[in-house]
């Protein structure tokens, strides 16, 4: 019965395709697990805009808010908007080497320009 020899031949290509296939997928599983997914805001810029003012660009795929910090000052919460801005900081007397922004899900650390 040669028809069932084929038949047969068919089955075990096909059961073997969906082993692969299965354990091509495990091994995507495997090598994805504990990356980074998500939207995350980009600090573009941080320089001094005059003596004791800072200016800091910042570009946000999505809607959120931004606690800045920096030596000698008060931490200032920031409402972001989508896209890119442009915001102003009054340092007072003494500038800091650098600014801590905490975006919740990601902290970024600057030197100042």
């Amino acid at each position: 019965m040669p028809n069932l020899d084929l038949l047969s031949q068919v089955l075990f290509v096909a059961l073997m395709a969906m082993f692969i296939f299965v354990l091509y997928r495990r091994f995507l599983a495997m090598m994805t697990k504990g990356r980074i997914s998500g939207s995350y805001a980009r600090v573009v810029s941080c320089k001094m805009a005059t003596e004791d003012k800072a200016e800091v660009r910042i570009d946000s795929p999505t809607k959120g808010h931004c606690v800045v910090r920096w030596e000698g000052g008060d931490p200032m919460e920031l409402t972001l908007a989508e896209g890119e801005q442009i915001y102003e900081f009054n340092l007072g007397s003494t500038a800091p080497d650098r600014m801590q922004f905490d975006f919740g899900n990601q902290q970024v650390v600057r030197l100042l320009e």
